[in-house]
Protein backbone atom coordinates (compact mmCIF):
# COMPACT_ATOMS: atom_id res chain seq x y z
CA UNK A 1 0.00 0.00 0.00
CA UNK A 2 2.82 2.23 0.82
CA UNK A 3 4.19 2.34 -2.82
CA UNK A 4 0.89 2.81 -4.44
CA UNK A 5 0.60 5.57 -1.74
CA UNK A 6 3.50 6.88 -3.45
CA UNK A 7 2.05 6.69 -6.78
CA UNK A 8 -0.73 8.91 -6.10
CA UNK A 9 1.18 11.38 -3.88
CA UNK A 10 3.89 11.40 -6.71
CA UNK A 11 0.79 11.88 -9.77
CA UNK A 12 -0.57 14.76 -7.47
CA UNK A 13 2.93 16.23 -7.18
CA UNK A 14 3.19 16.65 -11.34
CA UNK A 15 0.24 18.34 -11.45
CA UNK A 16 1.03 21.26 -8.58
CA UNK A 17 1.96 23.50 -11.43
CA UNK A 18 -1.35 22.91 -13.47
CA UNK A 19 -2.85 23.90 -9.95
CA UNK A 20 -5.67 21.31 -9.96
CA UNK A 21 -8.82 21.27 -8.17
CA UNK A 22 -10.44 18.54 -6.64
CA UNK A 23 -9.55 15.15 -5.81
CA UNK A 24 -7.81 11.54 -7.01
CA UNK A 25 -8.98 8.45 -6.49
CA UNK A 26 -6.05 5.73 -6.67
CA UNK A 27 -7.18 2.00 -6.86
CA UNK A 28 -4.31 0.55 -4.98
CA UNK A 29 -5.28 -3.44 -5.74
CA UNK A 30 -6.98 -5.99 -7.61
CA UNK A 31 -7.88 -5.83 -11.43
CA UNK A 32 -7.34 -2.21 -11.62
CA UNK A 33 -4.45 -1.38 -9.39
CA UNK A 34 -2.70 1.95 -10.18
CA UNK A 35 -5.33 3.02 -12.07
CA UNK A 36 -6.21 6.57 -10.98
CA UNK A 37 -9.45 9.00 -11.66
CA UNK A 38 -9.65 12.61 -11.81
CA UNK A 39 -12.77 14.56 -9.87
CA UNK A 40 -13.60 17.80 -9.41
CA UNK A 41 -16.24 18.05 -6.77
CA UNK A 42 -18.09 14.48 -6.51
CA UNK A 43 -18.04 10.53 -7.52
CA UNK A 44 -20.14 7.78 -6.72
CA UNK A 45 -18.32 4.57 -6.51
CA UNK A 46 -20.15 1.22 -7.59
CA UNK A 47 -20.18 -2.33 -9.48
CA UNK A 48 -22.89 -0.39 -12.45
CA UNK A 49 -21.70 1.72 -15.33
CA UNK A 50 -23.90 4.29 -13.58
CA UNK A 51 -21.07 5.29 -11.13
CA UNK A 52 -18.16 7.17 -11.93
CA UNK A 53 -15.68 4.72 -10.64
CA UNK A 54 -17.11 0.87 -11.65
CA UNK A 55 -15.39 -1.83 -10.21
CA UNK A 56 -16.39 -5.43 -10.47
CA UNK A 57 -15.84 -6.83 -7.14
CA UNK A 58 -18.00 -9.33 -5.15
CA UNK A 59 -18.47 -7.22 -2.29
CA UNK A 60 -19.45 -4.10 -3.88
CA UNK A 61 -23.18 -3.14 -4.30
CA UNK A 62 -24.39 -1.40 -7.43
CA UNK A 63 -24.39 1.82 -5.56
CA UNK A 64 -22.00 1.50 -2.93
CA UNK A 65 -20.11 4.57 -1.94
CA UNK A 66 -20.32 8.89 -2.62
CA UNK A 67 -17.52 11.02 -2.21
CA UNK A 68 -18.28 14.57 -2.45
CA UNK A 69 -17.39 17.90 -1.27
CA UNK A 70 -15.81 21.29 -2.49
CA UNK A 71 -13.32 24.02 -1.28
CA UNK A 72 -11.17 21.13 -0.05
CA UNK A 73 -13.25 19.84 1.87
CA UNK A 74 -14.40 16.69 1.11
CA UNK A 75 -16.75 13.25 2.75
CA UNK A 76 -17.03 9.71 2.46
CA UNK A 77 -20.69 8.29 2.91
CA UNK A 78 -21.96 4.97 2.13
CA UNK A 79 -25.03 4.54 -0.34
CA UNK A 80 -26.43 1.50 1.94
CA UNK A 81 -24.22 -1.06 0.39
CA UNK A 82 -24.58 -4.86 1.61
CA UNK A 83 -21.31 -5.05 3.19
CA UNK A 84 -20.56 -1.42 3.93
CA UNK A 85 -18.22 1.11 3.53
CA UNK A 86 -14.55 1.01 5.73
CA UNK A 87 -12.13 4.09 6.38
CA UNK A 88 -8.60 3.47 7.07
CA UNK A 89 -10.26 -0.20 8.48
CA UNK A 90 -12.91 1.08 10.32
CA UNK A 91 -16.82 0.63 9.05
CA UNK A 92 -18.41 4.18 9.13
CA UNK A 93 -21.98 4.63 10.01
CA UNK A 94 -22.82 8.17 8.45
CA UNK A 95 -20.84 10.51 6.45
CA UNK A 96 -16.99 11.13 7.46
CA UNK A 97 -14.29 13.62 6.81
CA UNK A 98 -11.60 12.53 4.27
CA UNK A 99 -7.52 13.38 4.92
CA UNK A 100 -5.26 13.02 2.33
CA UNK A 101 -3.86 9.77 1.68
CA UNK A 102 -6.97 8.44 3.68
CA UNK A 103 -7.85 4.42 2.52
CA UNK A 104 -11.38 3.81 1.38
CA UNK A 105 -12.44 0.51 1.34
CA UNK A 106 -15.20 -0.90 -1.02
CA UNK A 107 -16.08 -4.71 -0.82
CA UNK A 108 -12.25 -6.05 -0.74
CA UNK A 109 -10.61 -3.67 -2.83
CA UNK A 110 -8.91 -0.30 -1.29
CA UNK A 111 -8.95 3.06 -2.87
CA UNK A 112 -6.59 5.95 -1.99
CA UNK A 113 -7.81 9.06 -1.65
CA UNK A 114 -5.66 12.64 -2.51
CA UNK A 115 -7.24 15.81 -1.60
CA UNK A 116 -5.81 18.12 -4.50
CA UNK A 117 -6.44 21.18 -2.76
CA UNK A 118 -5.18 20.81 0.58
CA UNK A 119 -4.31 24.68 0.89
CA UNK A 120 -7.92 25.98 1.02
CA UNK A 121 -9.07 22.16 3.19
CA UNK A 122 -7.42 23.58 6.64
CA UNK A 123 -5.48 21.73 9.24
CA UNK A 124 -7.25 18.15 9.72
CA UNK A 125 -8.81 16.68 12.30
CA UNK A 126 -7.84 13.65 14.54
CA UNK A 127 -11.17 12.59 15.11
CA UNK A 128 -12.32 12.46 11.39
CA UNK A 129 -15.06 15.02 12.45
CA UNK A 130 -15.98 18.12 10.42
CA UNK A 131 -14.25 21.36 11.98
CA UNK A 132 -16.22 24.33 12.26
CA UNK A 133 -14.44 26.01 9.30
CA UNK A 134 -15.08 22.90 7.26
CA UNK A 135 -18.62 22.52 8.45
CA UNK A 136 -18.92 26.01 7.09
CA UNK A 137 -17.61 25.09 3.63
CA UNK A 138 -19.72 21.82 3.60
CA UNK A 139 -22.93 24.31 4.23
CA UNK A 140 -22.62 26.59 1.31
CA UNK A 141 -21.38 24.10 -0.98
CA UNK A 142 -23.65 21.02 -0.62
CA UNK A 143 -26.61 19.50 1.20
CA UNK A 144 -25.90 16.16 2.41
CA UNK A 145 -29.05 15.11 4.00
CA UNK A 146 -30.55 12.69 2.30
CA UNK A 147 -33.79 13.20 0.32
CA UNK A 148 -36.04 10.29 0.41
CA UNK A 149 -38.48 10.22 -2.77
CA UNK A 150 -41.60 11.78 -2.32
CA UNK A 151 -45.28 9.54 -1.68
CA UNK A 152 -45.87 9.92 -5.40
CA UNK A 153 -42.74 8.64 -6.80
CA UNK A 154 -43.05 5.86 -4.21
CA UNK A 155 -46.11 4.75 -5.44
CA UNK A 156 -45.23 4.31 -8.64
CA UNK A 157 -43.48 1.75 -11.11
CA UNK A 158 -42.74 -1.35 -9.53
CA UNK A 159 -42.63 -0.49 -5.77
CA UNK A 160 -46.19 -0.30 -5.87
CA UNK A 161 -46.77 -3.81 -7.47
CA UNK A 162 -44.60 -4.70 -4.65
CA UNK A 163 -46.28 -2.92 -1.93
CA UNK A 164 -50.18 -4.10 -3.68
CA UNK A 165 -49.24 -7.43 -3.43
CA UNK A 166 -47.58 -8.32 0.17
CA UNK A 167 -50.65 -5.65 1.39
CA UNK A 168 -52.64 -8.60 -0.17
CA UNK A 169 -51.21 -10.94 1.31
CA UNK A 170 -50.92 -9.32 4.63
CA UNK A 171 -55.05 -8.69 4.25
CA UNK A 172 -55.33 -12.58 3.32
CA UNK A 173 -53.73 -14.03 6.57
CA UNK A 174 -56.30 -14.16 8.86
CA UNK A 175 -58.16 -16.13 6.38
CA UNK A 176 -55.20 -18.38 5.74
CA UNK A 177 -54.46 -18.39 9.90
CA UNK A 178 -58.16 -18.25 10.93
CA UNK A 179 -56.98 -15.35 13.49
CA UNK A 180 -55.69 -11.95 13.50
CA UNK A 181 -52.69 -12.00 15.88
CA UNK A 182 -50.11 -12.47 12.96
CA UNK A 183 -51.28 -9.04 11.03
CA UNK A 184 -51.31 -7.22 14.32
CA UNK A 185 -47.35 -8.50 15.19
CA UNK A 186 -46.59 -7.87 11.09
CA UNK A 187 -48.23 -4.55 11.41
CA UNK A 188 -46.29 -3.57 14.62
CA UNK A 189 -43.19 -4.99 13.29
CA UNK A 190 -43.17 -3.13 9.95
CA UNK A 191 -43.96 0.26 11.79
CA UNK A 192 -40.90 -0.21 13.80
CA UNK A 193 -38.50 -1.45 11.39
CA UNK A 194 -39.75 2.15 9.24
CA UNK A 195 -39.53 4.44 11.93
CA UNK A 196 -36.19 3.28 13.19
CA UNK A 197 -34.91 3.76 9.37
CA UNK A 198 -36.71 6.55 9.37
CA UNK A 199 -34.59 7.78 12.02
CA UNK A 200 -31.28 6.41 12.10
CA UNK A 201 -30.78 4.82 8.96
CA UNK A 202 -32.40 6.63 6.18
CA UNK A 203 -29.65 5.60 3.38
CA UNK A 204 -31.07 2.19 4.25
CA UNK A 205 -34.41 3.47 3.92
CA UNK A 206 -33.51 5.15 0.68
CA UNK A 207 -31.89 1.82 -0.69
CA UNK A 208 -34.65 -0.13 0.17
CA UNK A 209 -37.51 2.11 -1.87
CA UNK A 210 -34.70 2.10 -4.69
CA UNK A 211 -34.93 -1.01 -5.21
CA UNK A 212 -38.42 -3.18 -5.43
CA UNK A 213 -36.50 -6.31 -5.65
CA UNK A 214 -34.92 -6.17 -1.97
CA UNK A 215 -37.82 -4.48 -0.78
CA UNK A 216 -40.19 -7.58 -1.47
CA UNK A 217 -37.35 -9.76 0.00
CA UNK A 218 -37.15 -7.44 3.06
CA UNK A 219 -41.51 -7.42 3.47
CA UNK A 220 -41.38 -11.36 2.75
CA UNK A 221 -38.97 -11.50 5.71
CA UNK A 222 -41.13 -9.77 7.63
CA UNK A 223 -44.30 -11.88 7.11
CA UNK A 224 -42.67 -14.85 8.19
CA UNK A 225 -41.12 -13.30 10.89
CA UNK A 226 -44.98 -11.90 11.74
CA UNK A 227 -46.29 -15.98 10.78
CA UNK A 228 -43.17 -17.32 13.05
CA UNK A 229 -43.94 -15.01 16.43
CA UNK A 230 -47.60 -16.32 15.77
CA UNK A 231 -46.89 -19.71 16.60
CA UNK A 232 -45.82 -19.23 20.15
CA UNK A 233 -49.23 -16.96 20.95
CA UNK A 234 -52.07 -19.53 22.29
CA UNK A 235 -55.03 -20.49 19.72
CA UNK A 236 -57.66 -19.51 21.67
CA UNK A 237 -59.94 -20.08 19.10
CA UNK A 238 -59.11 -23.61 18.40
CA UNK A 239 -58.83 -24.44 21.88
CA UNK A 240 -62.39 -26.28 22.15
CA UNK A 241 -61.34 -28.70 19.24
CA UNK A 242 -57.58 -29.67 21.00
CA UNK A 243 -59.38 -30.83 23.75
CA UNK A 244 -60.08 -34.83 24.71
CA UNK A 245 -63.33 -36.06 23.59
CA UNK A 246 -62.63 -39.32 24.30
CA UNK A 247 -65.23 -39.88 26.90
CA UNK A 248 -68.03 -38.67 24.53
CA UNK A 249 -69.62 -41.42 22.66
CA UNK A 250 -70.65 -41.10 18.85
CA UNK A 251 -74.14 -42.53 18.11
CA UNK A 252 -73.79 -44.02 15.14
CA UNK A 253 -76.91 -43.44 13.77
CA UNK A 254 -76.65 -40.14 14.35
CA UNK A 255 -73.18 -40.34 12.62
CA UNK A 256 -74.60 -42.76 9.17
CA UNK A 257 -77.35 -40.33 8.90
CA UNK A 258 -74.68 -37.31 8.21
CA UNK A 259 -72.66 -39.76 5.77
CA UNK A 260 -70.24 -42.52 7.25
CA UNK A 261 -67.82 -40.99 4.89
CA UNK A 262 -67.88 -37.35 6.09
CA UNK A 263 -65.91 -36.98 9.12
CA UNK A 264 -62.17 -38.22 10.15
CA UNK A 265 -61.45 -38.56 13.77
CA UNK A 266 -58.29 -38.97 15.52
CA UNK A 267 -55.63 -36.75 16.82
CA UNK A 268 -53.82 -34.84 14.10
CA UNK A 269 -53.15 -31.16 14.83
CA UNK A 270 -52.04 -30.35 11.40
CA UNK A 271 -55.11 -31.21 10.25
CA UNK A 272 -58.11 -29.65 12.48
CA UNK A 273 -60.42 -28.00 11.02
CA UNK A 274 -62.98 -25.85 13.20
CA UNK A 275 -65.57 -27.63 14.64
CA UNK A 276 -64.46 -31.13 14.46
CA UNK A 277 -63.75 -33.10 17.63
CA UNK A 278 -60.43 -34.00 18.92
CA UNK A 279 -59.67 -37.89 20.28
CA UNK A 280 -56.74 -38.21 21.19
CA UNK A 281 -56.75 -41.38 23.48
CA UNK A 282 -59.85 -42.97 21.80
CA UNK A 283 -63.13 -42.98 19.65
CA UNK A 284 -66.24 -44.28 21.21
CA UNK A 285 -69.48 -45.50 19.02
CA UNK A 286 -72.70 -46.26 20.33
CA UNK A 287 -74.26 -48.99 18.44
CA UNK A 288 -77.79 -50.64 18.42
CA UNK A 289 -77.92 -53.94 17.08
CA UNK A 290 -81.55 -54.95 15.90
CA UNK A 291 -83.09 -58.29 17.35
CA UNK A 292 -83.11 -60.03 14.11
CA UNK A 293 -80.42 -62.51 13.53
CA UNK A 294 -77.17 -60.24 11.21
CA UNK A 295 -73.68 -60.31 10.46
CA UNK A 296 -71.75 -57.10 11.64
CA UNK A 297 -68.85 -56.00 9.64
CA UNK A 298 -66.79 -52.96 11.14
CA UNK A 299 -65.36 -51.46 8.16
CA UNK A 300 -62.59 -48.21 8.50
CA UNK A 301 -59.56 -46.53 7.14
CA UNK A 302 -57.26 -45.68 9.20
CA UNK A 303 -54.11 -43.43 8.93
CA UNK A 304 -50.36 -43.01 10.18
CA UNK A 305 -51.17 -45.75 13.04
CA UNK A 306 -48.31 -48.63 14.03
CA UNK A 307 -48.45 -51.86 14.57
CA UNK A 308 -50.87 -52.70 17.56
CA UNK A 309 -50.87 -48.95 18.42
CA UNK A 310 -54.51 -48.94 18.19
CA UNK A 311 -56.73 -51.55 19.68
CA UNK A 312 -60.73 -52.30 18.55
CA UNK A 313 -62.66 -52.89 21.50
CA UNK A 314 -66.55 -54.31 21.81
CA UNK A 315 -68.17 -53.66 25.20
CA UNK A 316 -65.14 -53.40 26.69
CA UNK A 317 -63.08 -56.99 25.39
CA UNK A 318 -60.96 -56.50 22.83
CA UNK A 319 -61.50 -57.67 19.37
CA UNK A 320 -57.95 -57.13 17.74
CA UNK A 321 -55.96 -54.57 16.55
CA UNK A 322 -55.88 -51.68 13.69
CA UNK A 323 -53.43 -52.97 10.99
CA UNK A 324 -50.52 -51.12 10.52
CA UNK A 325 -51.60 -48.19 8.51
CA UNK A 326 -48.52 -45.65 8.65
CA UNK A 327 -49.69 -43.99 5.31
CA UNK A 328 -53.91 -44.34 4.95
CA UNK A 329 -55.38 -48.02 4.04
CA UNK A 330 -59.05 -47.87 3.05
CA UNK A 331 -61.43 -50.90 3.20
CA UNK A 332 -60.25 -52.25 6.64
CA UNK A 333 -62.98 -55.29 7.93
CA UNK A 334 -63.25 -56.53 10.88
CA UNK A 335 -65.87 -59.33 11.50
CA UNK A 336 -67.43 -59.07 14.88
CA UNK A 337 -68.56 -62.50 16.16
CA UNK A 338 -72.19 -62.48 16.44
CA UNK A 339 -72.14 -64.10 20.20
CA UNK A 340 -70.51 -61.34 21.10
CA UNK A 341 -72.63 -58.55 20.42
CA UNK A 342 -76.14 -58.29 22.38
CA UNK A 343 -79.03 -57.15 20.86
CA UNK A 344 -79.77 -53.06 22.01
CA UNK A 345 -76.49 -50.92 22.61
CA UNK A 346 -73.31 -51.90 22.09
CA UNK A 347 -70.18 -49.88 22.39
CA UNK A 348 -67.27 -50.25 19.32
CA UNK A 349 -63.94 -48.42 20.56
CA UNK A 350 -60.64 -47.36 18.84
CA UNK A 351 -58.23 -47.24 21.53
CA UNK A 352 -55.28 -45.77 20.92
CA UNK A 353 -52.33 -47.56 23.80
CA UNK A 354 -49.77 -45.23 22.98
CA UNK A 355 -51.96 -41.82 23.58
CA UNK A 356 -53.44 -40.04 26.95
CA UNK A 357 -55.70 -37.47 26.83
CA UNK A 358 -52.47 -34.97 26.67
CA UNK A 359 -50.79 -37.72 24.32
CA UNK A 360 -49.22 -36.32 20.97
CA UNK A 361 -49.18 -39.76 18.54
CA UNK A 362 -50.88 -38.03 15.50
CA UNK A 363 -53.71 -41.25 13.92
CA UNK A 364 -56.87 -40.83 12.29
CA UNK A 365 -59.94 -43.38 11.38
CA UNK A 366 -62.58 -42.44 8.84
CA UNK A 367 -65.09 -43.99 6.85
CA UNK A 368 -66.22 -46.26 9.48
CA UNK A 369 -69.36 -48.56 8.82
CA UNK A 370 -70.86 -50.63 10.48
CA UNK A 371 -71.99 -53.23 7.53
CA UNK A 372 -74.90 -55.10 8.46
CA UNK A 373 -76.36 -58.18 6.63
CA UNK A 374 -79.59 -60.11 7.90
CA UNK A 375 -78.72 -64.03 7.99
CA UNK A 376 -81.22 -65.86 5.69
CA UNK A 377 -82.52 -69.20 7.08
CA UNK A 378 -79.86 -72.18 5.73
CA UNK A 379 -80.45 -72.97 1.78
CA UNK A 380 -77.58 -74.88 -0.06
CA UNK A 381 -79.04 -75.03 -3.32
CA UNK A 382 -79.14 -71.15 -3.20
CA UNK A 383 -75.87 -71.10 -2.09
CA UNK A 384 -74.81 -72.83 -4.75
CA UNK A 385 -76.31 -70.98 -7.54
CA UNK A 386 -74.81 -67.73 -5.79
CA UNK A 387 -71.71 -68.83 -6.19
CA UNK A 388 -71.96 -70.26 -9.59
CA UNK A 389 -72.81 -66.91 -10.26
CA UNK A 390 -69.48 -65.24 -8.83
CA UNK A 391 -67.31 -67.67 -10.21
CA UNK A 392 -68.52 -66.76 -13.60
CA UNK A 393 -68.57 -63.10 -13.04
CA UNK A 394 -64.88 -63.53 -11.49
CA UNK A 395 -63.99 -65.48 -14.71
CA UNK A 396 -65.19 -62.79 -16.66
CA UNK A 397 -63.08 -60.12 -14.58
CA UNK A 398 -61.77 -58.78 -17.64
CA UNK A 399 -64.39 -57.75 -19.70
CA UNK A 400 -66.01 -55.68 -17.43
CA UNK A 401 -63.91 -54.41 -14.65
CA UNK A 402 -67.32 -53.92 -12.29
CA UNK A 403 -67.16 -57.83 -11.97
CA UNK A 404 -65.27 -58.28 -9.27
CA UNK A 405 -67.57 -56.56 -7.41
CA UNK A 406 -70.16 -58.46 -8.64
CA UNK A 407 -68.45 -61.70 -8.02
CA UNK A 408 -68.12 -60.09 -4.03
CA UNK A 409 -71.54 -59.75 -3.89
CA UNK A 410 -73.08 -62.76 -4.73
CA UNK A 411 -70.07 -65.20 -2.51
CA UNK A 412 -71.10 -63.11 0.42
CA UNK A 413 -75.02 -63.45 -0.64
CA UNK A 414 -73.58 -67.91 -0.69
CA UNK A 415 -72.05 -67.65 2.46
CA UNK A 416 -74.84 -65.84 3.86
CA UNK A 417 -77.13 -68.63 3.12
CA UNK A 418 -75.19 -71.79 4.88
CA UNK A 419 -74.20 -69.69 7.83
CA UNK A 420 -77.01 -71.04 9.47
CA UNK A 421 -75.73 -74.76 9.45
CA UNK A 422 -74.21 -76.17 12.57
CA UNK A 423 -71.81 -77.88 10.04
CA UNK A 424 -69.94 -75.62 7.74
CA UNK A 425 -69.71 -77.07 3.73
CA UNK A 426 -66.54 -76.55 2.13
CA UNK A 427 -68.45 -73.77 0.26
CA UNK A 428 -68.09 -71.25 3.19
CA UNK A 429 -64.56 -71.26 3.52
CA UNK A 430 -64.16 -71.33 -0.09
CA UNK A 431 -66.49 -68.08 -0.60
CA UNK A 432 -64.58 -66.45 2.45
CA UNK A 433 -61.23 -67.11 0.66
CA UNK A 434 -62.45 -65.79 -2.78
CA UNK A 435 -63.38 -62.81 -0.89
CA UNK A 436 -60.25 -61.74 0.54
CA UNK A 437 -58.41 -62.20 -2.75
CA UNK A 438 -60.54 -60.50 -4.99
CA UNK A 439 -60.70 -58.07 -2.16
CA UNK A 440 -56.49 -57.77 -2.38
CA UNK A 441 -57.16 -57.45 -6.18
CA UNK A 442 -59.20 -54.57 -5.70
CA UNK A 443 -56.69 -52.97 -3.02
CA UNK A 444 -54.20 -53.51 -5.72
CA UNK A 445 -55.87 -51.67 -8.73
CA UNK A 446 -56.71 -48.63 -6.19
CA UNK A 447 -53.39 -48.11 -5.32
CA UNK A 448 -51.76 -48.39 -8.29
CA UNK A 449 -53.80 -46.72 -10.11
CA UNK A 450 -54.11 -43.37 -7.26
CA UNK A 451 -49.66 -43.85 -7.26
CA UNK A 452 -49.70 -43.27 -11.08
CA UNK A 453 -52.21 -40.26 -10.41
CA UNK A 454 -50.30 -38.74 -8.15
CA UNK A 455 -47.14 -39.18 -10.02
CA UNK A 456 -48.52 -37.10 -13.50
CA UNK A 457 -49.96 -34.67 -11.38
CA UNK A 458 -46.72 -33.80 -9.74
CA UNK A 459 -45.77 -32.76 -13.40
CA UNK A 460 -48.70 -30.86 -14.04
CA UNK A 461 -50.35 -33.55 -16.67
CA UNK A 462 -53.85 -33.34 -15.10
CA UNK A 463 -55.87 -34.40 -18.17
CA UNK A 464 -53.76 -38.12 -18.50
CA UNK A 465 -54.45 -38.00 -14.36
CA UNK A 466 -57.92 -37.75 -14.56
CA UNK A 467 -57.77 -40.52 -17.81
CA UNK A 468 -55.89 -42.79 -14.74
CA UNK A 469 -58.75 -42.05 -12.72
CA UNK A 470 -61.89 -42.90 -14.17
CA UNK A 471 -60.19 -46.57 -15.37
CA UNK A 472 -59.94 -47.00 -11.89
CA UNK A 473 -63.13 -45.85 -10.86
CA UNK A 474 -65.31 -48.26 -12.86
CA UNK A 475 -63.31 -51.30 -10.53
CA UNK A 476 -65.57 -49.97 -7.88
CA UNK A 477 -68.63 -48.27 -9.65
CA UNK A 478 -71.09 -51.78 -8.33
CA UNK A 479 -70.39 -50.05 -4.85
CA UNK A 480 -70.68 -46.89 -4.90
CA UNK A 481 -70.56 -46.65 -0.72
CA UNK A 482 -67.00 -47.79 -1.17
CA UNK A 483 -64.47 -45.58 0.58
CA UNK A 484 -62.18 -45.93 -2.77
CA UNK A 485 -65.08 -44.90 -4.84
CA UNK A 486 -65.74 -41.51 -2.96
CA UNK A 487 -61.68 -41.04 -2.59
CA UNK A 488 -61.20 -41.52 -6.83
CA UNK A 489 -63.89 -39.62 -7.66
CA UNK A 490 -62.74 -36.67 -5.02
CA UNK A 491 -60.05 -37.17 -7.22
CA UNK A 492 -60.93 -36.78 -10.04
CA UNK A 493 -63.13 -33.55 -9.13
CA UNK A 494 -59.69 -32.22 -7.41
CA UNK A 495 -57.52 -32.38 -11.29
CA UNK A 496 -60.10 -31.43 -13.46
CA UNK A 497 -61.43 -27.95 -11.52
Amino acid sequence: MRQARGAAHFSRRSRQKDRPTGFLLTIVDGRQEGKEFHFTESATVGRTDDNDVVIIDPGISRNHAKISGRRGVFIVEDMGSANGTRLNGDVIDGPEVLRDGDYITVGTVNVMFSNLELEQAGEPTEQMRLSEKQAWKLDHTQHIELSLPSIKEILSGPRIVVIASVGILWLGLPFLTGRVVELVIIVLFAAATIGVLFWRFKPALAYLIEHPGTLAGVLAGMTLVGVGSGLFVPRKKHRRTDQEWSSYAIKYAEYEQNGYNAWAMGYSKKHQYVGDQNYRDKIVFSYYKSPQRQRVTLEYAACGVSDKEVAILLNGVRLGYVPESLGCRYSLKLRIPPKKLKSGDNQVTFDNLKNGPKGTETWMISYVKFREEAIPPADPRAAQQHFSLAMRYYGEREVDPKNRQQAIIHLRLARDYVEDLKTKPALYDESERMIKLIERQLEGKYRSGMFEAQRLVKYGKYDQAAKVLRKILVYFAADKKDPRYIRIQQAIQSVTQ
